[in-house]
C-alpha cells in the first residue's frame, strides 16, 4: 500500500476533427499536437495552479496526519520519504519494521482482460482483428496454468470487451478491484487496443474513441499508474498489446524512479509493452497479435521459458522469452517490434512446469 499526495497531471492534446488513428505515429502526434494546442489554448487547471502558487514556506512545511494501512501477515515495513514540487529531490528513506499478528490467508490472483476491436468510430481502418480474441485466450490461459500455485476458487478472471470497455467502465472496474484486493494477492492487467503517443505520453484507447482525440475516450500513462496505484496488491503485472505502447517507459522512469520508486521496487510491480514508442503492434499473427501470440506459447507450459530450471516460469523469464521471440518473429516478416519489459522489485513465479 502507498499512500502520496499527488497525482500527476497530463494533459491531452483534442482534435475536433476525425483523426485515423490506424496511421498516426510518434512524429504525426507531435506535430498535430504544435498545430492544435496553440487553437485549444490548453492550461494547467485550477487545482494543480492552486497547488503551484500555494508551495509551502520553510517555516510551514511541517506535515501531521494519520494514514491507515493494511498490514500483511508477519514482518512489515512502513517507510515515508518527502519529495520536493519537482520530484528531482528527495528526503532520507526512513523505515520502521514491525511484526503483525494477523493470521495468514492464501493469496487470490486477480486478472483484468481488456479487450478492444470495434470502437464508436465507423472507420473501418480503425477496426482491430484479434484483440478481443487476444484478452479472452490470455484471461483462459492464466486461469488453466495458475492453478498450481492458487486454489480453483482463488483465481478471479474478469473481462471487459468493445462497448463494455469504455473509460468509466475501465475505471470503475479498477476502483472494484482496489476494494477487494489484497496486499498479499496478486494482479494482472492486460490490455489489447489501440494506443496512441503524444509527445511523451502514451494512452491507451477505449471503445469511446469515435474518431476526435478526447480526454473521455483515453486514458494516460499517468492516470493508469494511479489506477496501479490504488490496488493494494504487492505484486502485480501490467500487459500493454498496442502500437507504441512502449511510450509507457517515459513516463514509469520519471515516475516510479524518483517519487514511487519505494513502491516500486517493495512491491514488484512489472510491465510488459508490446512495441517501443515509435513502433506499431502486429494485430495478426496465427490467430491473434504477434505479442499476445508468443505470450501464449510463453504461458503453454513451456519449458523454454524455465531459464533456471526450477519447474516455475517467473515473471522475468515469461518477459524475457516474450521480449526475444516477438523480437525475432517480426523481423523475420520485414518488420520492427521490439517490445519493453520493465521489471521493478521483487521477481515472481507465474505457473509451474506440469510434470
Amino acid at each position: 500500500m502507498v499512500q502520496s499526495d499527488k497525482t500527476v497531471q497530463s494533459y491531452l492534446f483534442q482534435s475536433t476533427s476525425k483523426t485515423n488513428i490506424q496511421f498516426m505515429d510518434s512524429k504525426a502526434i507531435v506535430a498535430q499536437l504544435r498545430s492544435i494546442a496553440s487553437k485549444s489554448g490548453l492550461k494547467l487547471n485550477k487545482t494543480e495552479q492552486d497547488r503551484k502558487s500555494s508551495v509551502a514556506k520553510p517555516t510551514e512545511n511541517l506535515y501531521k496526519g494519520k494514514v491507515e494501512i493494511t498490514t500483511v501477515p508477519g514482518l512489515n515495513e512502513v517507510s515515508i520519504v518527502a519529495f520536493n514540487l519537482q520530484n528531482s529531490v528527495h528526503s532520507m528513506i526512513k523505515s520502521v519494521s514491525f511484526k503483525s499478528n494477523r493470521p495468514s490467508e492464501l493469496a487470490h490472483l486477480f486478472v483484468l482482460c481488456i479487450g478492444i476491436n470495434d470502437y464508436l468510430d465507423d472507420d473501418p481502418n480503425t477496426r482491430l482483428n484479434f484483440a478481443v480474441k487476444d484478452a479472452k485466450n490470455i484471461g483462459e490461459m492464466l486461469k488453466k496454468q495458475s492453478n498450481g500455485l492458487y486454489d480453483t476458487d482463488k483465481i478471479h478472471v474478469r473481462y471487459l470487451m468493445d462497448q463494455d470497455a469504455s473509460k468509466n467502465k475501465i475505471i470503475k472496474e479498477f476502483k472494484w478491484l482496489a476494494s477487494r484486493i489484497k496486499p498479499t494477492d496478486t494482479f494482472i492487467l492486460f490490455f489489447a487496443g489501440h494506443g496512441i503517443m503524444d509527445g511523451h505520453q502514451y494512452y491507451l484507447v477505449t471503445h469511446d474513441y469515435d474518431g476526435k482525440i478526447q480526454p473521455n475516450s483515453m486514458i494516460s500513462t499517468n492516470e493508469l499508474l494511479e489506477q496501479s496505484k490504488n490496488v493494494p496488491a504487492l505484486t502485480q503485472l501490467l500487459i500493454l498489446d498496442s502500437c507504441y505502447a512502449g511510450g509507457v517507459d517515459y513516463i514509469v522512469r520519471g515516475l516510479y524512479d524518483s517519487r514511487m520508486s519505494v513502491l516500486a521496487k517493495k512491491m514488484g510491480l512489472h510491465i510488459f509493452a508490446s512495441a517501443s514508442d515509435l513502433e506499431k503492434a502486429l494485430d495478426s499473427y496465427e490467430g491473434n497479435g504477434l505479442f499476445s501470440h508468443i505470450l501464449l506459447q510463453g504461458l503453454n507450459n513451456n519449458p523454454k521459458v524455465d531459464e533456471n530450471k526450477d519447474k516455475l516460469v517467473s515473471l522475468k523469464e515469461l518477459g524475457k522469452f516474450s521480449k526475444r521471440l516477438t523480437t525475432d518473429i517480426a523481423k523475420k516478416l520485414g518488420h520492427e517490434q521490439e517490445p519493453l519489459i520493465k521489471h521493478f522489485g521483487e521477481d515472481k513465479p507465474v505457473y509451474r512446469i506440469a510434470q
